[in-house]
């Protein structure tokens, strides 16, 4: 589900309906590609031009997970992103039949993600991973629009 924000007063409108859009395409969107997961080029439709960093973490949770804990570790962590700026959307995904997931943020850009990724609550949050997860992964893409294509294209990016 899609956390409904507050953008910082720098964020334009446009940007924030549009990010708010985003909805997945297929119900097993914890495992089909990013790219065709989610309705992307509808939900940026308003929006002429830009470009973005999109962080997408796939994971199966483990069924002795501490759900409550994380939840709560997972929040704080989300108020604090946003508290730095930066954070324009959050996609807080649900558990599949497999407990397969993919939850993703959307940031202003690179640097945004990573300064908010060394932030205290954050990395309380990621140590959190040994005992929650079977496994996770992490995927970086560059999420951009170009003047004049109504197609939102989406790159991966190298770790």
């Amino acid at each position: 589900m899609l956390r409904p924000i507050s953008l910082p007063q720098h964020a334009e409108e446009a940007e924030r309906r549009a990010f708010l859009r985003l909805r997945p395409l297929t119900p097993s969107y914890q495992t089909a590609p990013i790219t065709t997961a989610f309705n992307w080029d509808e939900a940026l439709a308003d929006i002429e031009t830009g470009e973005w960093y999109l962080v997408v973490f796939r994971s199966q949770r483990k069924t002795t997970a501490n759900e409550v804990l994380l939840t709560e570790f997972d929040d704080e962590a989300y108020e604090e992103a946003m508290a730095t700026g930066g954070l324009l959307c959050y996609f807080a995904g649900e558990l599949d039949d497999e407990r397969y997931c993919l939850s993703f943020c959307v940031w202003r850009s690179q640097a945004d993600a990573q300064r908010s990724a060394r932030l205290p609550k954050h990395a309380r949050a990621a140590q959190l991973a040994p005992e929650t997860y079977t496994w996770f992964v992490l995927e970086r893409y560059r999420l951009f629009k170009e003047a004049g294509d109504p197609k939102v294209k989406i790159e991966p990016l190298m770790s």
